[in-house]
C-alpha cells in the first residue's frame, strides 16, 4: 500500500492532468500534432512519442489505406500512449507499415513516483517472511547534482599528544565541486573546515586558506555568492571598494549594464596606516589598530601595500613577505627602503568589538548607444553597538559611556575584582 504522501501526490498529480485534457478539448483542441510510422513487426504492443492523447484525434491505417477499429484491431492507452495490438489483428497476418496521427497534450509522467519500496525478507529470528521499506535509490552527490560535477576533498582526524602538553584532537574537511547543475546553471564551491586557528602564510603570492566556505551558482545573466568571499570594486576614481566579508552577493549583467548588491557580516575593521620608511631597515615594519594596538591579527589577503604609490606584490621572490598573526612587514631586497620611502598599506584586522554589518548596491549603465556610461554605487559599513562580542555592558557600563561623550579617557573603569579572604589560610584568595 502507497503511503498517504505518494497516494495524495499521485491523485494531485491526476487531477491536474485531467484538468489539462478537459481545458484542451474546451479551447478547440489545442495541443501537439503527431504522424507516426510504425512497424508493428509481431509485436503485441508499441509506445508511441507522445502520452494524453486526445480523444476523437487518434486515426491508424495500414499502407494500403484500411483503417483499424478501435477495439476490434488495437486498444490505446490515453494516458501513457501504448498501443495494444489485438489477437484478431495478429491472427490476420498483416505485418506492413502503420501509419499513425493524433493529438495529444505536450507532457510526460511517469507512470509511477516513489522514493520507497516494500522489499520481502527472511526475518531469521522468527523464520517467516515480512515485508520492510527501502530507498529505491542511494543518496549521494550524483544523485543529488548529476553525473557531470567534479569533486574531490579529503576528511582527517588526528591527535597531538607532548610530554607537557594535554591530548588534543585534530580534524580537518575539505570539499571541492564544480560543473553544471542543469544546461544553463553551474556551480562552483569550495568547502573547508580546518580546528587549526592557523593563518596562511604571507611569503607565496596566492594564499591558500585553512576555513573557508565559498559557493558560487551562476547563469549565463545572473550570479548568486554564498559564503566568504572578497568584494573588489574598481575602474573608477571613487568608487574603489575592497573587503573581506562572509554573507551573500547576487549580481546580473545584460548588453545594456550591470547590477549587484550584497549583504554581509566584515570579518574586520578596514585600516589605513601612513609612515616613511628607515635608512638600511627593510623591516619589521608593525602593523597597528586604529587606537595603536600593538598585537592584531591581520585577516589574511586584505593588505594592499605601496611605496611611493606603486602596488607591491606579496612573496619571497616579489617586493614584501607578511606575517598576518603579528602584523608586521618584511620588504624584500628587489625593493629597498630608505627614509624617503613613503609607505602606505590598507588592510583589515580582527576587531572583535561589535558585530559589524556591511550592505552595498550599485549599477552600471549604458546610454546613447554606449556613448555614455554611468555607474552608481552605495555602501554602508556599521557597528551594531547592541550586539557586543568580548564585552557585556551592564546598565551601569553604558551609563559610564553616554557620560565619555568623545573623551576615550573618560570611558574607563577599574579592571580589578575583589574575591574575599581564604578561610582555610587566612589570607587573600586572590593573586
Amino acid at each position: 500500500m502507497k503511503p498517504p504522501s505518494v497516494r495524495l501526490i499521485a491523485a494531485f498529480c491526476t487531477l491536474l492532468c485531467c484538468i489539462a485534457v478537459g481545458t484542451a478539448e474546451a479551447q478547440d483542441r489545442p495541443g501537439v500534432q503527431y504522424a507516426d510510422t510504425l512497424q508493428p513487426g509481431g509485436l503485441d504492443s508499441l509506445f508511441l512519442e507522445g502520452q494524453f492523447i486526445q480523444e476523437r484525434s487518434f486515426s491508424i491505417t495500414t499502407a494500403d489505406g484500411r483503417v483499424l477499429r478501435d477495439s476490434i484491431d488495437y486498444t490505446l492507452d490515453r494516458r501513457l500512449g501504448i498501443l495494444r495490438f489485438t489477437p484478431a489483428f495478429k491472427s490476420s497476418g498483416d505485418s506492413t507499415a502503420l501509419i499513425v496521427s493524433y493529438r495529444a497534450l505536450p507532457f510526460s509522467f511517469q507512470p509511477v513516483y516513489k522514493k520507497r519500496e516494500l522489499i520481502t525478507r527472511l526475518d531469521t529470528t522468527i523464520g517467516d517472511t515480512v515485508q520492510v521499506s527501502e530507498p529505491t535509490s542511494t543518496l549521494d552527490i550524483e544523485s543529488i547534482f548529476g553525473s557531470e560535477l567534479r569533486k574531490s576533498g579529503y576528511i582527517g582526524r588526528g591527535f597531538t599528544v607532548g610530554s607537557n602538553r594535554d591530548l588534543s584532537l585534530n580534524s580537518g574537511f575539505r570539499l571541492q565541486l564544480s560543473g553544471p547543475l542543469t544546461d544553463d546553471i553551474s556551480l562552483v564551491a569550495a568547502l573547508t573546515d580546518e580546528n587549526t586557528p592557523i593563518q596562511p602564510e604571507g611569503n607565496t603570492k596566492t594564499l591558500q586558506e585553512l576555513d573557508k566556505v565559498f559557493i558560487k551558482i551562476q547563469s549565463p545573466n545572473a550570479a548568486i555568492t554564498l559564503g566568504d568571499f572578497n568584494i573588489t570594486y574598481g575602474g573608477t576614481e571613487f568608487g574603489a571598494y575592497n573587503r573581506k566579508l562572509a554573507g551573500f552577493m547576487a549580481e546580473a549583467h545584460s548588453n545594456d549594464g550591470e547590477i549587484s548588491a550584497a549583504f554581509a557580516s566584515m570579518k574586520g575593521t578596514y585600516r589605513t596606516m601612513q609612515f616613511n620608511g628607515i635608512d638600511g631597515v627593510q623591516g619589521p615594519y608593525r602593523l597597528t589598530g586604529k587606537n595603536g594596538e600593538q598585537r592584531i591579527l591581520v585577516l589574511a589577503g586584505t593588505e594592499r601595500v605601496y611605496v611611493d604609490g606603486v602596488l607591491m606584490e606579496r612573496g619571497e621572490n616579489n617586493d614584501y613577505i607578511i606575517e598576518y598573526a603579528s602584523g608586521e612587514i618584511f620588504f624584500q631586497p628587489r625593493r629597498l627602503i630608505t627614509s624617503f620611502s613613503r609607505i602606505t598599506v590598507d588592510f583589515e584586522y580582527a576587531a572583535r568589538e561589535y558585530v559589524r554589518t556591511m550592505f552595498t548596491a550599485g549599477g552600471t549603465g549604458k546610454l546613447f548607444g554606449d556613448k555614455l556610461r554611468v555607474t552608481t554605487r552605495y555602501f554602508r559599513e556599521a557597528d551594531d553597538f547592541d550586539s557586543p562580542i568580548d564585552e557585556e555592558f551592564n546598565e551601569e557600563d553604558r551609563a559610564l559611556l553616554e557620560a565619555a561623550g568623545d573623551d576615550p579617557q573618560a570611558a574607563t573603569r577599574s579592571g580589578v575584582t575583589y574575591v574575599g579572604i581564604d578561610s582555610t589560610r587566612g589570607t587573600g584568595a586572590g593573586q
